[in-house]
């Protein structure tokens, strides 16, 4: 967390001050104007939160359709490099499509390989005896 940034209290804890302020009345001059803030504070979020939703939700509608285009592109883009591999193999003496394949396999998004699953424990790697030298479990 940065140095000036501040976390927020949940509602549920302020309405518990404003709360544990009203019951007692040593607690209620801390904070006399505690009450009126929040309740400002929840008319104010009551007001802009429709707003803030609407633009929400069309914020990831934007999102969804650029995600949409750019893989339409990209599947494109697949194929062209696919097709490009193809013709490659047709005329290897071609040293523009030659170029042009190379280049677009420097740039190419790989899948990477799941990892392999570690070896079993074999006879050389097990545990030594204790009469060996090995460990106990005292």
């Amino acid at each position: 967390m940065k140095a000036r940034e501040r976390r927020v209290a949940d509602l549920e804890f302020v309405n518990r001050a404003i709360n544990a302020a009203a019951s007692h009345e040593r607690l209620s001059g801390i904070e006399p104007d505690l009450e009126a803030r929040s309740r400002e504070t929840q008319r104010y979020n009551n007001a802009f939160r429709p707003i803030r939703e609407l633009t929400a939700s069309s914020t990831r509608q934007f999102d969804l359709v650029f995600l949409r285009k750019d893989a339409g592109n990209g599947r494109s883009a697949s194929r062209l490099f696919r097709q490009s591999e193809r013709l490659l193999t047709e005329s290897p003496r071609d040293t523009m499509l030659r170029t042009l394949v190379e280049s677009l396999r420097e740039v190419r998004p790989r899948r990477r390989r799941k990892a392999a699953p570690p070896a079993p424990p074999t006879a050389a790697m097990a545990p030594l005896p204790p009469e060996k030298g090995g460990e106990t479990n005292h």
